[in-house]
């Protein structure tokens, strides 16, 4: 069976694809859950008359995150004067990101917590919807404003 595009074709398409995705990309950071370190406290902090065995509440939180690129789409219209004189629709209702595999894996594994894109923080509603351009795969995650 004969494709409708040569390779080349293809190629060519998805260079562009790529390129306007990276154009306009944000930089998007993922927060997961933060580790939970005990800290060990000091033998020599223990007051006079009580035991050597305590337990340990003292406790430290390291910030899990890491910082992928993505392109953000929000329906909000009408910032510009020429769309509130012409009748233009946004395809989707609500705010989504779309990304690479790279960074739809690490969302996908743990717990995200968050998502900060220019910013604002976000939160995933529901799960990720693969799409394809051709040959390329992306993921779209709708997104939620944090208060």
């Amino acid at each position: 069976m004969s494709l409708l595009l040569s390779s080349t074709e293809i190629a060519g398409c998805t260079g562009i694809m790529r390129s306007m995705f990276d154009t306009f990309c944000l930089p998007i950071t993922v927060h997961k859950t933060p580790l939970k370190l005990a800290c060990s406290i000091a033998s020599g902090d223990v007051t006079f008359g009580y035991s050597n065995s305590y337990p340990i509440d003292n406790f430290t939180y390291t910030p899990v995150n890491s910082v992928f690129s993505g392109r953000f789409y929000s329906p909000k219209l009408g910032d510009n004067p020429l769309e509130k004189n012409i009748d233009v629709h946004h395809a989707s209702s609500s705010t989504q990101v779309k990304v690479h595999g790279d960074c739809y894996d690490y969302i996908t594994n743990g717990t995200t917590e968050k998502i900060s894109i220019a910013g604002s923080d976000w939160k995933i509603k529901g799960q990720g919807t693969k799409k394809y351009f051709l040959t390329d795969e992306y993921y779209v995650f709708d997104l939620e404003q944090v208060q």
